[in-house]
């Protein structure tokens, strides 16, 4: 009898601690992939996110992307594919209901070659 409330208050315990960690636990989310790699610089880069969100509430929340029509989705429906397209490195946000931002991911454009300018090596005019 005595090791059955002895293991009950250490149930008890781990439950209240759980608990208290839970509730304290701050929204975060994964995106994935960060980056997007294509063949010359500024080229616009089409690919697929995968947004995994931890402990948010209950509610609506808004993903916000540059110039694009915000994405609203209830937190039980995360997580969520999203196609993006991006000519340079930009923002995703992510809002509650009243508008507040609660977290943001950079997503990145890299390109495999890069627009050379080459320089002059001598001055276009000479005194001599």
């Amino acid at each position: 009898m005595e090791k059955r409330v002895g293991l009950i208050r250490y149930l008890a315990i781990g439950l209240l601690l759980t608990s208290i960690f839970v509730q304290g636990a701050e929204p975060s989310w994964q995106v994935k992939p960060s980056v997007c790699v294509n063949e010359k610089a500024g080229v616009v880069c089409q690919f697929e996110i995968q947004v995994f969100t931890e402990n948010l509430p209950s509610g609506i929340y808004c993903l916000y992307l540059q110039q694009q029509k915000p994405r609203c989705l209830k937190q039980n429906q995360f997580p969520v594919t999203l196609a993006v397209k991006l000519s340079a490195s930009s923002e995703l946000i992510l809002k509650n209901q009243q508008g507040q931002e609660l977290l943001t991911q950079r997503l990145s454009v890299k390109s495999l070659t890069i627009n050379h300018q080459r320089r002059r090596l001598r001055s276009p005019w000479s005194l001599f």
